[in-house]
C-alpha cells in the first residue's frame, strides 16, 4: 500500500511540474499570433467621420491610438492583418470606438 501512495505522489508532483513548465514556456518564450481587422476599423472610422460622429481631431487621435495599441503589444506577439489569415483559431485584436 505504501508503494502505491508513493507512486501516486510521484505522478501528482510530476504532473504539477510539467504543467508549471508548460505555463512558463508559453508565457515567456512562445511566439503568439494575433490578427487585426484593419479594413473594418478604417471603414468604421471613415463612416463615423462622414456621418459627423467624430471630428478631424478625434479621427487623428483614434489613428494615433491604433498605432500606440499595436506597438504596445508584446514583443513575442506577431500581428497579421485579418485578411491574410486563411484558417485557425487566432486571437483578434479589437479596437474600441
Amino acid at each position: 500500500m505504501r508503494t502505491i501512495t508513493i507512486l501516486m505522489l510521484c505522478i501528482i508532483i510530476s504532473a504539477a511540474i510539467s504543467a508549471a513548465s508548460l505555463w512558463y514556456y508559453d508565457s515567456h518564450y512562445v511566439v503568439h499570433i494575433a490578427a487585426f481587422d484593419l479594413r473594418s476599423y478604417i471603414d468604421t472610422l471613415k463612416k463615423n467621420y462622414a456621418d459627423k460622429k467624430i471630428d478631424k481631431a478625434e479621427l487623428k487621435a483614434k489613428i494615433d491610438n491604433l498605432e500606440t495599441v499595436l506597438k504596445n503589444e508584446s514583443d513575442r506577439k506577431v500581428i497579421f492583418l485579418k485578411e491574410v489569415i486563411v484558417h485557425g483559431n487566432i486571437e483578434t485584436i479589437q479596437m474600441s470606438d
